[in-house]
């Protein structure tokens, strides 16, 4: 199945029948600029299901059974391919050979029927234009894959509680169109095949069903499905098993605690204001999350220290260590400092005396883990080892500002708190040039140095074309800017998107993110 088609037509990625999909009210969400992300809508599925079903899926196993869809759509499609197999709307072409399939067409628009399909939710199209364009793209398959899909999780014993979710519909599907025997008709007529696994059913139908029966649950039938078939799914699918895996067992997951922790009585005369416990709505992790904040730069050299060896990146911390700090009660780490600083920052903290000292934490360059730290690869080091003693990773995500020269600032220097002019008279920027890109030059003001002005904007002129912002420092209000940053403008929509995207993207890789300012 094309990603395409699955992000225009199905991309809740679970099978949802009419009744749902209503009861959710999806169409107005699927109206939103910019539509939300897949994860959004099937925690509305899922809110959805524990009003109306005794034995409702949660979130994370409707993220496993999206996955599971996944695995087995990647099953099929090197199934067809292998058989040389391509599916119109009324017939089927198989080796060179034409299998009529006159039923199908009307099986198509009583699937969309009873299943919805955005564009025709959205009235963007109807039924019949949807099939007449899909057949324009060659993508009548990917529909019937849906439709395979629904034939084969309806059997599956995982779902067997969960009739809301799309059974009923499955029912009518069948009295309308009599689809399970045409599809059955059309397995008889794929012939057997050297697809490399020999091993397996040459009965498409049978080869998805049998991992379904084989496990009770989305989890099982996910392991079983990758031990067999990784061969032929891409690294990205694979990532997202074990992504789907994580949470799942996240959901459920109960931290050890060595003892009973001491409680402070309080004497709430000595506050000015009642307070009250804020939990947001996931409130079952928040009481039972124990963190522990490690600045990751000062940390490792301790570790050197105490181990005895050079500990400079993450896939060095000592699994001793890691196994004490879990045999204290914390459940997270929060690693302070590991994106890529603004060496900028480190410039002006050089210029102001500060000599033994890295770029702010707080500066940040790029949501990328510094390359001094090992990048990537050491944090999916780092964080495995850690998930195997039910610790959670936790970082900084600074939505405000970035570094005073970052990628943000190079690639959309517009996006900035700024002006065309000094916000004040007095300002001078005569001091050195603060920028390693080539293409603009950045320079704070000089009463920064000597602490004579507060410095609230930093001076950007682009090489080639002289143009020259005066764009702000980062700041929450309270005191003097932070002149090594510079400050987001979110009066602009795509500054707003932008940073949206971003925390969508950190939070994949980290189940705990603390906002800065």
């Amino acid at each position: 199945m094309t990603t395409d088609f699955s992000k225009t037509y199905y991309p809740l990625g679970v099978q949802c029948g009419r009744k749902a999909w209503d009861g959710v009210a999806f169409n107005p969400h699927f109206k939103k600029e910019p539509l939300p992300d897949p994860t959004f809508f099937r925690h509305l599925l899922a809110d959805y299901l524990r009003k109306v079903s005794d034995n409702p899926l949660t979130a994370a196993e409707l993220e496993l059974l999206a996955t599971l869809n996944q695995v087995m759509r990647q099953i099929a499609d090197h199934f067809l391919q292998s058989r040389h197999c391509r599916i119109l709307k009324n017939r089927a072409e198989i080796s060179g050979k034409t299998v009529e399939l006159p039923s199908m067409e009307t099986i198509f628009h009583a699937f969309i029927k009873y299943f919805p399909a955005v564009p025709t939710e959205l009235a963007l199209t109807d039924p019949a234009q949807m099939i007449l364009s899909l057949e324009s793209e060659k993508q009548v398959q990917d529909l019937l894959l849906e439709i395979i899909l629904l034939f084969t999780q309806s059997q599956n014993p995982a779902l067997k509680s969960t009739h809301e979710l799309f059974f009923a519909e499955e029912e009518k599907l069948q009295e309308l169109t009599d689809y399970r025997q045409q599809l059955q008709l059309l397995d008889q007529a794929l012939p057997p095949a050297d697809d490399g696994f020999p091993q397996q059913s040459q009965s498409f139908l049978t080869r998805l069903l049998e991992p379904l029966q084989k496990g009770l649950t989305f989890y099982d039938q996910l392991q079983l499905l990758r031990q067999t078939w990784a061969g032929i799914l891409p690294a990205d699918l694979l990532d997202r098993i074990s992504s789907a895996f994580e949470q799942y067992e996240q959901e459920g997951f109960q931290p050890g605690f060595p003892g009973e922790p001491e409680a402070i009585p309080l004497d709430p005369a000595a506050f000015m204001n009642e307070e009250y416990a804020d939990f947001t709505i996931d409130h079952d992790w928040m009481p039972r999350t124990v963190l522990l904040a490690k600045s990751t730069y000062v940390w490792l050299d301790q570790l050197s220290d105490k181990y005895q060896r050079q500990i400079s990146r993450l896939d060095q911390i000592p699994d001793e260590e890691l196994d004490e700090l879990a045999s204290h009660g914390f459940t997270s780490l929060w690693l302070i400092g590991i994106w890529e600083r603004s060496q900028a920052s480190l410039k002006v903290k050089n210029l102001s005396g500060q000599i033994q000292v890295a770029a702010s934490a707080y500066a940040i360059d790029d949501y990328r883990i510094a390359a001094d730290l090992g990048g990537d690869a050491a944090l999916e080091n780092l964080r495995h080892r850690c998930r195997q003693r039910g610790l959670d990773l936790a970082c900084d995500v600074v939505t405000n500002h970035t570094g005073i020269e970052s990628a943000l600032l190079r690639e959309h220097p517009d996006w900035f708190v700024q002006l065309s002019h000094p916000p004040y008279p007095g300002y001078r920027f005569s001091g050195p040039d603060l920028s390693e890109a080539p293409d603009y030059s950045m320079q704070i003001e000089e009463g920064y140095f000597d602490h004579s002005e507060a410095a609230v904007v930093c001076r950007y002129q682009h090489r080639r074309s002289g143009e020259v912002r005066f764009i702000y420092h980062g700041n929450d209000g309270t005191h003097l800017p932070w002149n090594d940053t510079a400050q987001l403008n979110y009066l602009l929509p795509e500054v707003r998107e932008a940073m949206i995207r971003l925390i969508i993207d950190v939070a994949r890789r980290f189940r705990i993110i603390r906002f800065d300012a």
